[in-house]
């Protein structure tokens, strides 16, 4: 249901009349049918195969992150003892076709979430390279042009952090387009709805904050 809330999973609601006919739900007054779209009436995008063949638009060759790693000694502490590093990334090396997905899979402290980082400049390479559109990705990350900063973004995994609870998940999904400007002003709301119903979601969600969110 696109109107879940807490309420819903610790308490099942009555069977009970409401505008002439019975319903399951405690909030049945306060929704617009209108306003929601059945599932099966959304336009679902259609998943398409990658071709072989296709442009890589991302490229890896021995990709490497150290940290160095500061000893106690006394040679550790005038500079004269030997210099050690911790190999968080080593040698990576892959590319990633255009329309396609890649999943980094590994134990933890492998180096999983160094190499996110480091592809996506919150960490220096200290070695190989990285390509993201054609474009260098391993030098400073204030050289990087606007174009790149655009397509190359961070995606985090917790929403209760990543999501400002003070405003709408329409207004946060829009602030991209808006930043950006790749979108005209006027149609920055009608592609927000696009988003949502891509994923399923229906245009009420757009006025909805983070808390009201389930799953």
């Amino acid at each position: 249901c696109d109107y879940v809330q807490k309420r819903c999973r610790d308490e099942r609601p009555l069977l009970r009349p409401v505008g002439g006919t019975m319903v399951r739900c405690h909030f049945a007054e306060e929704i617009d049918p209108s306003l929601w779209t059945p599932p099966e009436e959304m336009e679902l995008p259609t998943a398409t195969a990658t071709q072989n063949g296709s442009e890589d638009i991302l490229k890896l060759d021995e990709l490497q992150k150290y940290y160095p790693v500061v000893g106690s000694s006394l040679k550790d502490v005038f500079g004269l003892g030997e210099k050690r590093y911790v190999k968080a990334v080593e040698g990576a090396t892959f590319d990633v076709p255009k329309g396609s997905t890649l999943g980094v899979v590994g134990e933890s402290g492998c180096g999983k979430s160094t190499l996110i980082k480091t592809i996506i400049g919150l960490e220096d390479a200290t070695g190989g390279n990285a390509e993201f559109m054609g474009f260098d990705i391993t030098g400073d990350l204030s050289d990087r042009n606007m174009q790149l900063i655009q397509e190359l973004q961070m995606v985090f995994q917790n929403p209760d952090s990543t999501m400002n609870p003070s405003y709408t998940v329409g207004q946060q999904i829009a602030r991209p387009m808006q930043r950006f400007g790749t979108v005209p002003k006027k149609q920055v709301r009608s592609e927000v709805v696009k988003l949502l119903h891509a994923m399923r979601l229906g245009e009420n969600y757009y006025d909805r904050l983070p808390r009201q969110l389930s799953g």
